[in-house]
């Protein structure tokens, strides 16, 4: 059982290390998440906010911060600048008047397809033919098995914070933090 243990640790941290690796590439090559904000005035937040309004039409507040992994106080912003750009709106819930829901307007839906169109484009121009038709599928296979491992984890969203490196020195234990201390390290009441 420990070797499965540290088997598991060690699986877990080349996954951490590549993601880090990894999500930069994507936003960088793939996305060109600087060019969204500079030629078509929206954050990559926002177009994500469209994509999963696009995939139901309308959810609550709640349902999008879960389906972006975001706290829902972190996604109110996100949804008032969408409001104020005409992309989309507020309404009640009518079988639930405490819900509020938010409605993908048809101009949000075109932003959407511009933005989808225009990042296309452009990664096609760019990558030319560096990127081979077989590479493109086996790309397109990986994100999709991401996709679906990670929808299909039963992970928390959010989970309890790390402890700081600090705070555990503050609790004078005198031992450098080894794996087993940060895990169970807890952070000192102030």
């Amino acid at each position: 059982m420990p070797h499965r243990t540290a088997a598991r640790r060690e699986t877990m941290d080349r996954i951490t290390r590549t993601a880090f690796h990894v999500l930069p590439l994507l936003r960088k090559k793939l996305m060109k998440t600087d060019r969204l904000q500079g030629e078509y005035g929206i954050s990559l937040s926002h177009i994500q906010v469209l994509a999963v309004l696009e995939q139901e039409d309308t959810m609550s507040v709640t349902a999008i911060s879960h389906a972006l992994c975001v706290a829902k106080p972190n996604v109110t912003p996100l949804i008032d600048k969408l409001i104020k750009e005409g992309l989309v709106e507020r309404k009640r819930n009518e079988l639930d008047r405490r819900v509020v829901n938010v409605l993908l307007l048809p101009k949000g839906r075109e932003k959407l397809h511009t933005v989808y169109a225009a990042l296309v484009s452009d990664t096609l121009v760019r990558m030319g033919d560096q990127l081979i038709e077989k590479d493109m599928l086996e790309l397109e296979r990986a994100l999709n098995m991401i996709g679906k491992v990670l929808s299909e984890a039963n992970l928390p969203t959010h989970p309890e914070p790390l402890p700081r490196r600090s705070n555990a020195r503050k609790s004078n234990k005198k031992a450098p933090l080894s794996a087993t201390r940060i895990r169970t390290a807890q952070p000192s009441a102030k």
